[in-house]
């Protein structure tokens, strides 16, 4: 299951040997977004993390983004990233640092609130 136009393009390559009858798309994760509803990247901000941690490869991209994100900071010291999920373990929550800009802020209703 592919679920964007962007990935689909992307797999069809032939450097990544998939036979086209292998991909699907399910675009159901993302509703279409009109052009001007968008925020330029200019006028953008910070950094996103979106999963639910019952999910073991979302536990794996946030313990990655931990170790990394000292290293994005040095370079963006202003930036933060904003870590959004359903059921975070206690290791998720302890890696919440304000100082260093890493925010887990768990479950939220609505995805607009992140």
């Amino acid at each position: 299951l592919v679920c964007s136009s962007s990935e689909m393009n992307m797999l069809k390559q032939p450097s990544w040997n998939i036979a086209p009858w292998k991909l699907v798309s399910a675009p159901f994760f993302q509703k279409s977004v009109e052009q001007d509803m968008t925020t330029s990247y200019d006028e953008r901000s910070d950094f996103v993390s979106i999963g639910g941690f019952k999910h073991p490869p979302n536990v794996d991209s946030v313990r990655l983004l931990r170790r990394i994100w000292p290293r994005i900071r040095s370079h963006l010291p202003d930036a933060k990233l904003h870590v959004y999920g359903a059921y975070p373990t206690n290791e998720i929550g302890s890696m919440h640092d304000e100082k260093l800009g890493f925010y887990v802020h768990g479950h939220v209703e609505d995805i607009k609130e992140a």
